[in-house]
């Protein structure tokens, strides 16, 4: 009956979800490009959920200003890639800045947003979920799902965008912090390279061209 078949729906989400989840795992391990760190989440995400875009994007210390480098979107849904800022379309900024994830059902009625409505509309957004990501009491960073039409989310569709927020900006710091670690290895080599050549070097000229010619290796 009805409540079998509503079961049944239930059980082929859960495992459509761990296997976005298993999926998105396996493609982050590959990466070692943020942007295309941030494009490989929102397209899985993307997806399992039907949704009409999804991104990952970065946010200024202001608060405001966010950047989305690539997103992905669903046949015909045009992209939102670009510099955006919150205060044009709705009173939510706070709510993720203390770390809550902002889920609207529908932009033109959700008192966050309807002031702004028209906004969203150009955008061809009628509900969203953004899922924060706050570090030392900035907002640094946002996942954000959008469908076209108003659609009351279901808790679990919440709880996978949370998952794949903190994995993706996992995966991006994994990335960061490896390209740090290999910028700072090749300044100590150029430096210790630098300084036993010097010493070897006859006057300040072969100096000079050591250093240009080493500046020019690293």
């Amino acid at each position: 009956g009805g409540r079998f078949d509503a079961r049944m729906d239930h059980l082929v989400l859960a495992v459509q979800r761990r296997e976005a989840l298993a999926t998105l795992t396996d493609a982050l391990a590959d990466l070692d490009e943020p942007v295309a760190i941030g494009a490989q989440a929102a397209q899985v995400l993307g997806s399992t959920l039907a949704a009409s875009r999804v991104g990952y994007a970065t946010v200024d210390a202001d608060g405001d200003t966010v950047h989305v480098e690539r997103d992905w979107t669903a046949e015909g849904v045009a992209s939102a890639a670009g510099t955006k800022r919150f205060r044009d379309y709705g009173r939510f900024a706070e709510d993720l800045l203390r770390g809550d994830t902002v889920v609207i059902a529908d932009v033109r009625t959700d008192p966050r947003t309807a002031a702004h409505a028209q906004a969203m509309a150009a955008l061809r957004v009628g509900s969203l979920i953004n899922v924060p990501i706050v570090e030392e009491r900035r907002l640094v960073a946002l996942l954000f799902v959008h469908d076209e039409a108003p659609r009351q989310r279901a808790d679990e569709d919440v709880a996978l965008t949370r998952d794949f927020a903190l994995r993706t900006r996992t995966a991006v710091e994994r990335v960061r912090a490896a390209r740090a670690l290999r910028v700072a290895d090749g300044r100590f080599r150029f430096l210790d390279e630098l300084n036993r050549a010097a010493g070897a070097a006859d006057d300040a000229d072969a100096i000079l061209v050591l250093t240009t010619r080493l500046a020019g290796e690293y």
